[in-house]
């Protein structure tokens, strides 16, 4: 995933994953809350691991939104073709 995020942000295309354990922006894993009594949620973790999220301005026309998704399938792809090459 942090291959992925990281060739997407490398195409211009800013993508936040809820699955780092360090808070970026405006992702966050109750892991680093600080402020609440931390409990066992092993299930939101594998969640979390496969969210991600996308802010997309209301500007953006239908055209944009293919060109990201262009980019986001161009990641997808890189990220495999480098783990085949492992």
């Amino acid at each position: 995933m942090k291959s992925f995020i990281e060739q997407c942000g490398l195409r211009g295309v800013d993508i936040k994953w809820f699955g780092d354990l360090v808070p970026r922006a405006f992702t966050s894993r109750h892991e680093s809350w600080r402020y609440i009594e931390q409990t066992d949620l092993t299930r939101t973790g594998r969640i979390l691991d496969c969210l991600c999220d996308l802010r997309l301005p209301l500007t953006f026309d239908e055209d944009d939104c293919r060109q990201i998704v262009a980019v986001i399938n161009e990641a997808i792809l890189q990220v495999k073709t480098d783990q085949r090459s492992f």
